[in-house]
């Protein structure tokens, strides 16, 4: 492997590690809110917590709350750099 392929794969790494954060964050603002969102489901029931977490915060500022955007910018972005990882480290042998 060369040095970019690893660099873009540590970037995905970072981001998957920020995307955790973000899905424990929601569930700390829906069990604060009085919600009762399983932790050991978390990951499987991600998508039902965000839209709970998207129509609170809509409902008490006017506007979706920075987590909801967090979330798919942190997911969508390791996607990226993992398949331009995998790509440059394919292209680069």
């Amino acid at each position: 492997m060369n040095s970019f392929s690893i660099v873009l794969l540590v970037l995905a790494g970072c981001c998957v590690i920020h995307n955790i954060v973000v899905q424990l964050m929601i569930y700390a603002f829906l069990s604060q809110k009085g919600y009762n969102p399983s932790f050991l489901f978390l990951r499987v029931r991600i998508f039902k917590y965000l839209s709970q977490y998207k129509a609170i915060t809509l409902n008490e500022q006017g506007a979706v709350g920075t987590l909801f955007y967090q979330f798919y910018v942190s997911i969508n972005l390791a996607l990226l750099f993992a398949v331009l990882g995998l790509i440059v480290h394919v292209l680069t042998q």
